[in-house]
This record gives structure tokens, C-alpha cells and sequence, in this order.
């Protein structure tokens, strides 16, 4: 079941092992259909801090690439390799989606936990 804030924002934690780079993939929603994601950019950020002060305290941003068929309204977000070499440790993230007008709207946010990986836990 999802959980929503006061704000409507999809409250969703997120696992990941150092070094995998699992696609995440989120779903835009408008009373439960699908909204085409045509024209729309969208952008997943991760930070140390809950509330950062500017940009300079972000770890890294993904930027969002439309599912294959735009109506289905997926958003995917798959990590580079240096993104996915977080030290092991608890942060956050967003998802934010822009229209084509520059208004942007976070549609999702909550931990994003970063857990060792034995295959790759000297890097």
C-alpha cells in the first residue's frame, strides 16, 4: 500500500547494494491513470541531509529516462558506476518531474540506504 505526505509525495524508502546499479523506476500518477510523460523531464536526486540548505549538499543526480512507451508513465533512474559507489550509510532522495512550462513537482521522496556488498567491498 502506499503512503503519501500531507503534500501528496509518494513516501517510498529505497534499498541498494554499493555498486549495483539497479534501475528504479517510478510511475506518474493522476487519480489512479497513468499520465504520458511526453514532453515531461524528470530528476533523482540523493543528499546526506534530509533538508539541504542548496545544491552543494547533494551526493548525485539521476536524471530520469521515459519507459518505451510514454503513455504508460514510467520514469526510469539507473545509477552511473561512480553513483553507485556510496559509502555504506543512510541518506535521501527525491523525485521531482518538470513540465514543459519549467513547473516542477516532487512526486516521490524517503531513504535511500546504501548497504556493503561483499563482492565489491574494497572499493
Amino acid at each position: 500500500m502506499a503512503t503519501y505526505s500531507d503534500c501528496l509525495v509518494l513516501q517510498q524508502d529505497i534499498c541498494v547494494k554499493r555498486s549495483d546499479r539497479r534501475t528504479q523506476r517510478f510511475k506518474l500518477l493522476f487519480n489512479g491513470t497513468a499520465v504520458s510523460v511526453t514532453g515531461l523531464t524528470a530528476k533523482l536526486t540523493v543528499s546526506p541531509n534530509k533538508t539541504p540548505d542548496d545544491e552543494t549538499e547533494q551526493l548525485f543526480e539521476i536524471a530520469g529516462v521515459p519507459a518505451a512507451i510514454p503513455a504508460d508513465g514510467y520514469f526510469d533512474f539507473t545509477p552511473s558506476a561512480p553513483q553507485a559507489l556510496q559509502v555504506p550509510d543512510v541518506y535521501f532522495y527525491d523525485v521531482q518531474v518538470t513540465d514543459s512550462f519549467g513547473k516542477p513537482v516532487t512526486i516521490a521522496e524517503g531513504k535511500w540506504t546504501v548497504e556493503a556488498d561483499i563482492t565489491d567491498a574494497g572499493l
